[in-house]
């Protein structure tokens, strides 16, 4: 069997396990609800508000009196393809022989309202509609895994280092418990990563100048476009792309400026194919080709959204609640990694450092909260990116037979793996509405300073377990939340050290010699 298929039956697999199997968060059910709109109704425009949070500003009033989603609409159009065949099969009632197997979404009806009170909602029909829906993000998830296998290989050129990146990336990083959600994120890395996969086959040469390089430069961008239709932020990487977009036109000299005017052109035609559709989606919302929503969210919040740089690094990097370090260490071993990916690759990795340290200072000084959710959520595309160094330091080290350093790069991927199994295995979001909770009653406003997001007394990091279990195939395991979480670590860690014994064995035993 190939590797990428591997990796993703693999990812299918483990996603699935630990999927919650609702959805969790207002921005979902707002895609959610626009998908069975577009489905249903045939257009993107909903009826009626959240029941639990009719203000929420994930919906906007459109010029012909419908609430209109400000989220990108890529997602809702992906699920309504599926959501008919779900609609059949929920009316055939098969919930309600198994009722209490349901997992509740916190925003259908009541739904976060009857958890909170440890009941169950009289009707369970939206909820199953839900779960029959969740495997969208576990294959998307799973799809996002092998793209980034498919990545690394290409530029590696082997295969080994891509395998120990592709695990860290996916099993040792916050992709592993956002594929149990109905986030966008998934996703949006996903377009994102097919865009720079095409765009790194004409860095490495792979497809020569002509028809067929041309073609891949439309598609790069096409996929991008596609990644900022899924979630607008992903246009922050748009000028970075563009620019690696006319890497292999930088080198030559011959005929130079045909090259890059024409590499450029195809790039930038293919994001405007989506750019166009999305003029014409907001116009047909708000009667303006230029208005999404955003605006009028942000003229919502006003400055309140805004802090200084410094400030919100704070908040996105080692806060209690947010910080990146604490929910993804994995992106260390990445970091440390660096040096050896910009040898190999230098104007790569320098677009991609650019790219990483202004999208990271962008949300340290806008919309760095991200609500109610594990971590810093609009930093997860920039994870792979850190991650991708990890697959050339394995393939100098395997080369150089430093064997010590793999064995400790082992042990980091043990940990980190372990990690997201404790947040894959919680539920963040009702633990989260708990504590809301429990301080209110105590009069006290948990989001004064921020503290619920700052704070480590109530931090996810340590303390997830205490709360309910997430993944809805796991709860009828009768073991309390860590001792699950000791087995289901213990399960991980057996075969990545057999298999990681395996490549060790075969390393020493091939002749070959040491890079000075």
């Amino acid at each position: 069997m190939h590797a990428p298929r591997k990796i993703f039956l693999l990812g299918t697999a483990v996603y699935a396990l630990f999927s919650y199997g609702g959805i969790r968060s207002p921005d979902c059910e707002v895609t959610f609800r626009t998908a069975e709109a577009l489905a249903f109704q045939g257009t993107p425009g909903v009826s009626r508000p959240l029941e639990r949070w009719p203000t929420f500003d994930g919906f906007r009033e459109g010029h012909d009196g419908r609430l209109y989603s400000v989220f990108g609409p890529a997602e809702s159009y992906a699920l309504s393809l599926f959501l008919p065949l779900a609609e059949a099969i929920n009316r055939t009632g098969w919930y309600e022989a198994i009722p209490e197997r349901i997992p509740v979404s916190h925003y259908a009806g009541q739904g976060i309202r009857t958890i909170l009170e440890g009941r169950r909602p009289a009707d369970m029909r939206p909820h199953a509609l839900r779960l029959l829906m969740a495997p969208f993000n576990v294959v998307v998830s799973a799809l996002v895994a092998t793209i980034f296998f498919l990545l690394a290989q290409t530029l590696t050129g082997r295969e080994t280092g891509a395998w120990y990146a592709t695990i860290a990336f996916a099993f040792a990083s916050l992709a592993f418990p956002y594929s149990g959600t109905f986030f966008n994120e998934p996703l949006t890395i996903l377009f994102v990563m097919l865009s720079l996969l095409l765009l790194v086959r004409n860095d490495c040469g792979m497809e020569p100048w002509g028809r067929r390089r041309r073609t891949s430069l439309l598609g790069a961008g096409f996929f991008l476009g596609l990644a900022v239709a899924t979630h607008v932020t992903a246009m922050l990487f748009a000028p970075f792309l563009f620019l690696y977009a006319l890497a292999p036109d930088l080198k030559p000299r011959f005929r130079l400026s045909r090259r890059l005017a024409a590499g450029g052109a195809c790039f930038a035609s293919g994001m405007c194919v989506i750019g166009v559709l999305l003029a014409y989606y907001n116009y047909v919302r708000f009667g303006s080709i230029l208005e999404s929503g955003r605006t009028l969210s942000f003229a919502h919040y006003g400055a309140e959204m805004i802090v200084w740089p410094w400030h919100g690094l704070n908040y996105l990097l080692v806060s209690g609640g947010k910080g990146l370090v604490w929910y993804c260490p994995v992106i260390l071993a990445g970091l440390l990694a660096w040096r050896t990916f910009h040898r190999r690759h230098a104007f790569l990795a320098k677009i991609l450092v650019a790219a990483i340290v202004f999208r990271v200072l962008f949300f340290a000084s806008v919309f760095w909260r991200c609500g109610f959710c594990l971590g810093p959520r609009y930093l997860l595309p920039v994870i792979p990116l850190l991650l991708l160094p990890i697959a050339f330091s394995v393939e100098e080290l395997v080369e150089k037979r430093r064997y010590a350093h793999l064995n400790a790069l082992l042990v980091m991927l043990v940990l980190c793996t372990a990690q997201q199994l404790f947040f894959a295995l919680g539920e963040p979001f009702s633990f989260l509405h708990f504590i809301r909770e429990s301080f209110q009653k105590q009069d006290f406003n948990i989001f004064y300073n921020d503290e619920i997001f700052m704070s480590w007394s109530f931090s996810p990091a340590i303390y997830l377990l205490e709360g309910l279990r997430g993944p809805f195939l796991l709860r009828g395991i009768p073991l309390g939340n860590y001792a699950l979480w000791a087995l289901c670590a213990i399960l991980a860690t057996v075969p990545l050290c057999v298999w990681h014994a395996r490549n060790l064995k075969m390393w020493q035993s091939r002749p070959g010699s040491r890079i000075n």
